[in-house]
């Protein structure tokens, strides 16, 4: 996962990546600084970046969507309500740390 410390939505993908057990690399990525390795991924410089057998996922949206087939057991402990409730938390609460 292509992250940056302070970036609030690879905060959240992280927490979701380490609550669901999954095991990932960081590369922390200064995505202000337009590093071509990262500009050859995503022509826009955002974080978080997951890839996951080749799929390049660089929304967090997609990334959560991703992760809920990837790991049912994690995501199917509760119910769609309380998923939602999850990553409206996650888009929100979060942000607010930066």
């Amino acid at each position: 996962m292509y992250y940056h410390p302070t970036c609030a939505k690879s905060r959240a993908v992280r927490v979701l990546l380490t609550d669901a057990g999954a095991e990932f690399k960081l590369v922390n990525c200064e995505y202000w600084r337009h590093p071509p390795e990262l500009l050859k991924i995503t022509p826009l410089a955002k974080l978080p970046i997951l890839i996951h057998n080749q799929q390049i996922m660089d929304e967090i949206n997609l990334i959560y969507t991703h992760l809920q087939q990837e790991y049912p057991a994690y995501f199917g402990r509760h119910d769609r309500s309380h998923q939602q409730n999850e990553l409206k938390w996650l888009n929100l609460a979060l942000y607010q740390f930066t």
